[in-house]
């Protein structure tokens, strides 16, 4: 094992951080963003140091970074110069830590908790090109974990269910939800049609989602050209669970 490198330059915790081909960024409780290069691994730019009480969260795609603090702030930045984009209003989420925030494109998809003692959470989805705000949703549980793939987007919540939105609509709408158990969901992961959740409840839990079943809204070219949407699924072909005591070899059906 070969130590290549080792950053300095925060002056507090680093929180967050996302690889990418030649480029990966960091978010710190000392409020900044940085931008490193890959393989020089020299800082290419830093954020001021806006995000209050921390980076919480953060995610590139494109030219596009985005990043949320631990008071419900949200930032978009080029992510070549470095030059802020916008900056949406904490008071959408109540002033609350953005806890998963995804770049799609041209939008973004950002989640936080409206009550922990009731257990709502908020989802906004922002428009990047021109800095407005596009759907605002009050739910009955909160997102823990985001990702994506072939056209949706995986939520995994706190009330124990895995839920895919569409990309091809405005307001991310749920088109499928699949039970992984009672207990919150830490996390998910994606792969090809395989989807992966944990949670609360000490079990892992694999999805197979029939993507060949998914039909897009007609009225979006885009995801008809990319054989990808959000109107139907079929259903999961299978499920297995880990036992709660800890033994890889006791998996069942």
């Amino acid at each position: 094992k070969t130590l290549l490198h080792r950053l300095t330059g925060h002056t507090h915790d680093v929180h967050r951080i996302q690889a990418g081909e030649d480029t990966f960024v960091t978010g710190s409780y000392d409020a900044t963003v940085r931008v490193w290069g890959y393989p020089s691994c020299e800082a290419l730019w830093v954020s001021p140091p806006c995000h209050k009480l921390g980076v919480s969260c953060l995610h590139f795609e494109g030219s596009i970074l985005a990043s949320g603090s631990a008071k419900g702030e949200i930032f978009i930045w080029d992510l070549v110069t470095g030059a802020r984009r916008h900056s949406f209003d904490p008071n959408y989420h109540n002033e609350s830590t953005i806890s998963c925030i995804l770049v799609i494109k041209n939008r973004v998809f950002s989640t936080s908790t409206f009550s922990l003692r009731q257990n709502d959470g908020i989802v906004c989805v922002w428009d990047c090109d021109v800095g407005v705000l596009l759907a605002r949703m009050v739910e009955p549980f909160h997102i823990n974990a985001l990702k994506k793939d072939f056209g949706l987007v995986y939520c995994a919540c706190s009330d124990g269910v895995l839920r895919i939105r569409s990309q091809a609509r405005d307001d991310f709408s749920v088109v499928r939800e699949l039970e992984h158990g009672t207990k919150p969901l830490y996390d998910v992961d994606v792969q090809g049609p395989r989807a992966v959740t944990c949670g609360l409840d000490k079990a892992v839990v694999l999805w197979t989602v029939n993507l060949h079943e998914i039909s897009p809204p007609e009225d979006d070219p885009e995801s008809l050209a990319n054989g990808v949407g959000g109107m139907g699924f079929g259903d999961e072909l299978n499920a297995y669970e880990q036992l709660e005591d800890g033994n890889d070899s006791d998996i069942v059906p």
